[in-house]
C-alpha cells in the first residue's frame, strides 16, 4: 500500500505543476471558511491540472474515486493494477507532453523561417553566412579583426523582431570586455567578422543564440537582434 500511495502522489504532484497558473475567482461560489478555500483550492488545481495533461478523464467517475478515497473504502482495483494503471497515465502525459513541445517548436520554427525570408527579400543590404546568421554592415572599421582567444570591447544593443530591447550597455553601462568564445554561438561568429571601429546590426536566429530553452527574456525558439559596436580589439 505505500508502494502505491507513492506511485499514486507523484503521479499527482506531476499533475499539481501543470496546474499552478492562478485564474480569476469563480463568483458564484462562496468560499466562508479556510476548510472551504483549502478544498476549492486542491479542486481547482487538480482540475486544471488533468485538463492541462491531456488525460481522458471521465468526470463522474474520477469524483466518484476521489470520494471513495476520501471516506477511506477500498477501491475496485488491487494494488498491481492500480500501480499499472498509474503508470499508464504517466506514460500518457509525457507523451502529450511531447507532442505539445513539439507542436510549438514546429510553430515558432516555421515563424523564424518566415521572418527570416522576408528580412532578406526586404532588405537586400543585409547579407547571410552559411550558418544563417543575418546581418548589415552600418559601419565597416579598419582596426584590428576580432579573433577566437582574443578579447573585445563592445557596445552592444539587443531586441526581439518585434523591438523590444531586453538588454544593453548603451546609456547604462561601461561597454563590455569579454572574450569573443564566452559570448554565444551567433555572437561570436558575428563578432569575428568585425574589425574594430565597426557597427554592425546582427539578425540571430534561435539555434545560435538561446535555443529550445531561451532565457529570462527570450522565449524558446525566439531569434534576436543584436547591434553591435566594437570598439577594440585586445590580445
Amino acid at each position: 500500500m505505500k508502494k502505491n500511495f507513492i506511485l499514486g502522489l507523484s503521479i499527482l504532484t506531476s499533475i499539481a505543476i501543470f496546474g499552478m497558473n492562478s485564474c480569476d475567482k469563480n463568483k458564484k461560489v462562496k468560499l466562508n471558511t479556510q476548510k472551504d478555500s483549502i478544498s476549492w483550492a486542491l479542486g481547482e488545481n487538480m482540475g486544471k491540472g488533468l485538463k492541462q495533461s491531456g488525460l481522458d478523464i471521465d468526470k463522474k467517475t474520477f469524483l466518484m474515486a476521489v470520494e471513495n478515497a476520501l471516506d477511506g473504502k477500498v477501491g475496485p482495483m488491487d494494488d498491481t493494477t492500480f500501480n499499472k494503471v498509474l503508470q499508464e497515465a504517466a506514460m500518457i502525459m509525457i507523451t502529450n507532453q511531447q507532442n505539445k513541445m513539439a507542436e510549438t517548436a514546429e510553430t515558432a520554427m516555421n515563424n523564424e523561417a518566415k521572418y527570416f525570408k522576408e528580412l532578406k527579400d526586404n532588405n537586400p543590404d543585409i547579407k547571410s553566412t552559411e550558418s544563417g546568421l543575418c546581418y548589415k554592415v552600418v559601419k565597416q572599421g579598419e582596426g584590428r579583426k576580432a579573433f577566437s582567444g582574443g578579447r573585445v570591447r563592445f557596445h552592444y544593443k539587443a531586441s526581439l523582431a518585434d523591438g523590444k530591447v531586453f538588454d544593453q550597455t548603451y546609456e547604462v553601462r561601461e561597454p563590455i570586455l569579454t572574450l569573443t568564445d564566452n559570448v554565444f554561438p551567433g555572437l561570436q561568429e558575428g563578432l569575428k567578422l568585425m574589425p574594430a571601429g565597426s557597427h554592425y546590426i546582427f539578425y540571430i536566429p534561435s539555434h545560435l543564440a538561446f535555443g529550445p530553452n531561451g532565457s529570462e527574456d527570450v522565449p524558446p525558439y525566439t531569434a534576436v537582434i543584436y547591434e553591435i559596436e566594437l570598439i577594440h580589439v585586445l590580445d
